[in-house]
């Protein structure tokens, strides 16, 4: 299995990971059960305001990377928000928190690059101890992205595209790096085949979703770039 293969674990496993890299001068790793205890208290401090919930908790396939994902829906939307940490141990990838929004239908990720909270900090003494403080301030403006996402939605699902234009459209992706050769042809069959109704409509917004349908199955590192990248090409397509 290739290094960066993304798979899910339970929070048991997660937390169960240990910090095998020395904390030096220079380098301060911070447990993976530490990053999950804090989307914990910054979710729950809003959960009751949501009618459901979905945590889901993936690492490469030595450990050494991680992803977290809370997502929180509210009945008759179909933008809910997404709030996700991600770190390493292997001195590649910094600590990361961003609040952006997702898709009801499918759980697909829906970052724009006008509708998302971030911090990002290095592995660094002086940088570890504003985790904490990192995640709560990416709550504070992580509620208020859900409504120019909807706007953003909005004018997605109003652009029709036909076949010709997807191709095209993909073909911008593929150039810039966000789609990999392997990825293409199941971005193409989720276009002609969606697996949601709500993507049939043949538009900017299926096109949107059948890439980061293919997104989910995607290595842990370069996660945020990928979809950052793809926000920016679909906005001015």
């Amino acid at each position: 299995m290739p290094r960066s293969a993304k798979n899910a674990v339970t929070r048991e496993e997660f937390d169960a990971i240990p910090t095998l890299v020395e904390r030096t001068a220079s380098y301060a790793p911070v447990p993976f059960s530490k990053m999950a205890r804090i989307c914990d208290e910054v979710v729950g401090s809003i959960s009751d305001q949501y009618q459901s919930e979905n945590v889901s908790y993936y690492v490469n396939s030595t450990q050494d990377e991680m992803l977290i994902q809370h997502r929180l829906y509210k009945d008759g939307k179909e933008l809910g928000l997404s709030y996700e940490a991600m770190g390493s141990h292997n001195k590649t990838a910094a600590n990361h928190f961003w609040g952006s929004n997702c898709v009801v239908w499918c759980n697909n990720g829906h970052m724009m690059a006008d509708a998302d909270a971030h911090w990002s900090g290095k592995h660094t003494p002086h940088k570890v101890t504003e985790v904490e403080d990192a995640a709560w301030a990416v709550l504070d403006k992580w509620a208020q992205t859900t409504e120019l996402a909807e706007e953003q939605m909005t004018v997605m699902k109003d652009q029709s595209i036909n076949d010709d234009r997807f191709y095209e459209y993909t073909g911008l992706l593929y150039g810039h790096d966000v789609i990999k050769p392997r990825q293409m042809p199941l971005v193409h069959k989720e276009w002609h085949e969606p697996r949601h109704d709500a993507f049939a409509p043949r538009n900017m917004w299926s096109a949107y979703n059948a890439v980061t349908e293919v997104f989910k199955s995607a290595p842990i590192d370069g996660h945020r770039k990928r979809h950052m990248t793809l926000s920016g090409i679909t906005e001015n397509f």
